[in-house]
């Protein structure tokens, strides 16, 4: 899926924008070397970019907007394992990890969960854009 679809809140105003640029990868890496090259500009989640945030490759923006389709980052075990030692360790050990990335965030940079899951959640290909979506 290309998240293509960008889409802001700041103070009770929505804003969004289909975004059209003349790279896209699903690779982390390749988008994130082109933003650093000053190549661009991209939509990261921001602890995957801290380190790059913080040496001065990066200059984070809008950073006092809210991303109301942002994508989710999920933890998935069966049900019936969550008492395996080695898996309970696993979801301490990660849940502290993103306690940790969370504290490590630059002043300003909220974290809020959304309300709802974005209308291009559950689509395997295609753009985001060309989801339905509210008007909103």
């Amino acid at each position: 899926m290309v998240i293509d679809y960008w889409a802001h809140e700041f103070g009770g105003i929505k804003e969004a924008v289909t975004v059209n640029g003349w790279l896209v990868s699903n690779h982390r890496d390749v988008i994130l070397d082109a933003a650093i090259a000053g190549l661009g500009v991209a939509r990261f989640t921001d602890v995957s970019v801290l380190h790059a945030i913080k040496a001065g490759l990066l200059v984070p923006a809008l950073i006092e907007w809210e991303s109301r389709h942002a994508p989710p980052i999920n933890l998935l075990y069966r049900a019936s394992q969550r008492r395996l030692p080695r898996v309970r360790l696993m979801i301490d050990f990660l849940l502290e990890m993103f306690q940790k990335m969370d504290a490590d965030r630059l002043p300003g940079m909220r974290v809020t969960l959304p309300p709802e899951r974005p209308p291009w959640y559950r689509r395997r290909h295609g753009r985001a854009s060309s989801t339905p979506r509210d008007k909103g």
